[in-house]
């Protein structure tokens, strides 16, 4: 399973842009372009620990999506971070947060 970002960033027209990538190099950290970025991995010790990581990826995931206004992001976009959302939700015990909030 391939490594996803949020990324939300400047395009050379200045105007705002937000997208799911995979694989993004160390470059993301540097970049002036780069306003934001979520790494989608879910990390903890324990059961717990995860279950918060992927709480916290949502909500991290839905501010950076909400900041862009102009264009948000495409279906396809939607659909990757919906499928991953729900996976997360099922396998924590977060479905249905996650469908309250409108995440899934």
């Amino acid at each position: 399973m391939n490594t996803h970002y949020v990324v939300r960033f400047k395009d050379g027209l200045g105007k705002i842009i937000t997208g799911v990538y995979t694989e993004l190099d160390n470059e993301i950290e540097t970049d002036s372009n780069v306003l934001s970025y979520v790494r989608l991995i879910v990390s903890g010790k324990n059961y717990n620990e995860r279950k918060e990581s992927a709480r916290n990826l949502a909500i991290d995931t839905q501010n950076i999506i909400s900041d862009t206004c102009d264009e948000g992001i495409s279906w396809h976009e939607y659909l990757i971070l919906s499928d991953l959302f729900e996976t997360l939700g099922k396998r924590y015990g977060l479905t249905r947060e996650f469908r309250e909030n409108a995440i899934i």
